[in-house]
């Protein structure tokens, strides 16, 4: 396994971290991981596989930054929102429950977006490592879009 000595921005400062295993922390080992790299839309069908691995992502986070280095931080009820959702808007088709949802989901992802930024901004280096979270927030936000479809006039 990849083993690095990671750099944490804590609440006192920068924090030296001797072990973070990096392959742990961004789960590359997981389906997830692999449909995050494949350059590609995460189709409905691909959708639960990768949601979980951003819930395992999450996990990972909150076992690396534990409140020690970033207590102040608080971070997961969005992907909570997100997921519930998404879930909703691929089992529903009734317009007075997906449009609502889909309000809703819109207004959530630009938090759910920050939230990933700020948890890339603990990591200094290796500097890929802050780009992945902001990646993770990109194709969860693209992926809803896609499940969210068009915009119809006259619906919202």
């Amino acid at each position: 396994m990849e083993e690095n000595k990671e750099s944490v921005v804590g609440t006192s400062g920068v924090i030296t971290l001797s072990q973070i295993v990096i392959s742990d922390l961004l789960q590359m080992g997981h389906p997830g991981y692999r449909l995050m790299k494949q350059q590609t839309r995460i189709t409905s069908k691909q959708l639960p596989t990768f949601l979980d691995y951003v819930s395992l992502i999450y996990q990972r986070f909150k076992y690396y930054i534990n409140e020690e280095t970033h207590g102040e931080m608080e971070y997961g009820s969005y992907l909570m929102d997100i997921m519930k959702a998404l879930r909703t808007l691929t089992e529903e088709d009734d317009p007075a429950v997906v449009i609502p949802v889909r309000e809703n989901l819109k207004s959530v992802l630009p938090h759910f977006e920050e939230e990933c930024k700020k948890m890339g901004r603990c990591f200094t280096s290796p500097p890929f490592v802050r780009d992945f979270y902001e990646e993770l927030a990109h194709i969860v936000k693209e992926s809803s879009y896609e499940i969210m479809g068009p915009e119809v006039e006259g619906f919202e």
